[in-house]
């Protein structure tokens, strides 16, 4: 019987408990070795195959060890905004904590088994969506560098910050401070807000 390593970080120990149920329900996961914490972590081989967390825990993103690649990130979101930046930092997937638990069996079915969620193109289509219908922006009023720009570009095509990183030849640290810098000019606190703007500058 396969054995899949999967980690819960929530806060509230009801809500672990409710989680904890509800992947040991997952059809064809097969035995699930279940951990609370990832300072003590052994697992298989030292690697969780699925961390599921509170979006409070999403910062773990940017200081991953490198044999965690494969490892699936889950996020469970209070709204688009939370989801949004976890996302951006590279969670494979996030739901809205307000889902049924049932609603979360397939979900998480499908992002144990496939290497990207789908999530964060969604949210961009969304935001599209809204940008359609808001007043366009003049790109010169924010004084945007040439990099600044194509980081929003590639934010806007659904990239989170880790690819960003790869696609431009940067550090990962290099990009969230653009990312920081792009927030000040634009007036913003997430990364739903910078694309949306980004969509009505047409970047």
């Amino acid at each position: 019987m396969q054995m899949v390593a999967i980690v819960i970080l929530h806060h509230r120990k009801e809500v672990q408990e409710a989680l904890e149920k509800l992947v040991r329900r997952l059809a064809n996961v097969g035995q699930v070795d279940l951990w609370h914490s990832l300072s003590d972590f052994p697992g298989k081989n030292g690697v969780p195959d699925l961390v599921l967390m509170d979006a409070s825990f999403h910062p773990l993103l940017n200081n991953l060890p490198e044999n965690w690649i494969n490892t699936r990130w889950v996020v469970l979101a209070k709204n688009e905004g939370e989801a949004a930046e976890a996302l951006f930092a590279g969670a494979h997937a996030c739901f809205l904590s307000h889902q049924h638990p049932e609603e979360l069996f397939p979900l998480l079915q499908k992002t144990l088994e496939s290497n990207e969620g789908e999530t964060l193109v969604r949210i961009v289509q969304q935001l599209r969506s809204k940008a359609d219908n808001q007043p366009a922006f003049d790109t010169n009023e924010y004084d945007l560098t040439t990099k600044e720009k194509e980081i929003l570009r590639l934010m806007r095509n659904g990239v989170h910050l880790k690819g960003i990183a790869t696609a431009t030849g940067n550090t990962y640290e290099t990009i969230r401070t653009h990312v920081k810098r792009i927030y000040k000019k634009l007036g913003v606190a997430s990364a739903s807000e910078a694309v949306l703007k980004a969509m009505r500058m047409n970047i």
